[in-house]
């Protein structure tokens, strides 16, 4: 299992166990890219887990430590989280555990105030490529 999805899956089954009461609240999109997919709806960009709880809507990205991404697939997803946001909703892009159930638990709770993200928006115009 690659670590990108061992990381999902910790998500998953922590939100899962934490707040059984909120089932269907959290949920995956597969958004492999094809033509059939795109016809069909698909985003790219969008973000890997959805979530939506107490009249607030949020893009999580997940993404393993350590890992590299071209500069332009996340700008693609960054793209996809500016699309949330500007309609009212939260986005968080992130290789940490703690921060995405953080990110989680403030929405369930009420207390979210801003959107996160787990590298400087500034390597962008520096790099090719972002380290996680």
């Amino acid at each position: 299992m690659k670590k990108e999805d061992k990381l999902q899956c910790d998500i998953v089954l922590w939100f899962s166990q934490t707040y059984p009461e909120y089932y269907g609240s959290l949920w995956a999109v597969f958004n492999e890219d094809s033509k059939h997919k795109k016809a069909l709806g698909m985003h790219a960009g969008a973000s890997d887990l959805q979530f939506f709880a107490n009249g607030v809507f949020a893009g999580i990205e997940v993404k393993a430590k350590g890992s590299v991404h071209k500069k332009s697939h996340i700008e693609q997803q960054l793209e996809w989280g500016y699309h949330i946001t500007n309609e009212g909703g939260y986005y968080c892009i992130s290789a940490d555990l703690e921060l995405i159930q953080k990110f989680i638990i403030s929405i369930i709770e009420g207390t979210i105030n801003s959107s996160l993200l787990d590298f400087d928006v500034t390597q962008l115009v520096k790099k090719k490529t972002i380290k996680f």
